[in-house]
């Protein structure tokens, strides 16, 4: 197991998973980890006959000179036919593996959640979830990106968490990078890894510049917010609220008083424990309370013994 590592699958309506990968694999050899993840979601290794014509049409439209043209296509033509040639030349060099990464890669969608330094305690953590608009939405891939310090995204179906650190082969001068273990515990919220994320993206301004062009995107009531249930609870929120309601099977029969109850409020989560069993920590918020709106909410958990 010493060459293997650990990423984890989050499928859109099923518990999350820490999925075991058997061998190393490094930037020289992905494909088969790129294979593994189209074989979780039910998709077969892509056949590398007809890739290289297909990549070509995708790269250039040659529908504009036929072959029958050539001899009267202008100056302008001949220069694409010319690239188109050129083109030709280069995939015919790609072997056959990396022709099948090429496309199989251009099916998934790939988030940085955290890039990769040579400091072995900064390695970079990337989301995988594929390029289509169909199948439900992932919610809880969305609160990881939102603790991650990035705008809402729509993420559909099943997606994938893995880690990558840089290391140098022997006589090696420049280093390449390998997968390393991302487990279930890295998926919390509160984990360092996803402070020192946001906090990078905050200091570099990145964060409020990809915030701005989010919400300059949306339309007039089109801001998703964040929801999510689990087998306590179930959650929702407006730009001015969070209701939070408890299923009740788990609470039946049980009296408590204010004093049992532990609710905490911080600028982007919400915290509820009853006596020492912990009901709901991971919530993120859509945005982050005002100082006044997080006393204002905490003066109305007092009142929370009413609900069992």
């Amino acid at each position: 197991m010493a060459d293997g590592f650990f990423y984890v699958a989050i499928p859109a309506d099923e518990a999350m998973r820490q999925v075991y990968f058997p061998s190393q694999v490094t930037e020289l050899n992905d494909l088969s980890f790129i294979r593994a993840l189209r074989a979780e979601l039910g998709k077969e290794a892509l056949a590398t006959d007809g890739l290289r014509q297909k990549l070509l049409e995708e790269l250039v439209d040659s529908s504009r000179v036929g072959p029958n043209q050539r001899a009267t296509a202008n100056a302008l033509q001949k220069d694409m036919l010319q690239e188109e040639d050129r083109l030709r030349d280069a995939l015919q060099k790609v072997d056959n593996d990396q022709l099948e990464l090429l496309a199989s890669m251009r099916t998934f969608k790939v988030i940085a959640l955290r890039n990769p330094t040579q400091d072995s305690a900064k390695k970079g953590v990337f989301l995988y979830h594929e390029d289509t608009q169909e199948g439900p939405v992932n919610q809880r891939a969305t609160n990881l990106c939102l603790a991650a310090g990035f705008p809402p995204q729509d993420i559909r179906g099943t997606c994938f968490l893995s880690q990558t650190e840089d290391f140098f082969e022997r006589d090696c001068l420049k280093p390449i990078w390998r997968r390393c273990d991302f487990t279930l515990q890295d998926c919390n919220e509160n984990a360092q890894w996803f402070k020192d994320a946001r906090r990078a993206r905050d200091e570099s301004g990145l964060k409020q510049k990809e915030d701005a062009e989010w919400f300059s995107g949306l339309k007039d009531g089109g801001a998703p917010m964040a929801e999510g249930d689990s087998d306590l609870y179930a959650w929702k929120q407006t730009s001015d609220e969070v209701e939070v309601v408890f299923h009740p099977g788990p609470f039946t029969g049980i009296r408590a008083t204010k004093k049992d109850i532990v609710v905490k409020f911080s600028r982007r989560s919400l915290f509820v424990r009853l006596r020492g069993r912990v009901l709901c920590q991971d919530v993120v918020l859509a945005g982050e309370a005002e100082r006044g709106e997080i006393a204002q909410m905490s003066s109305m958990s007092n009142s929370m013994s009413n609900i069992f």
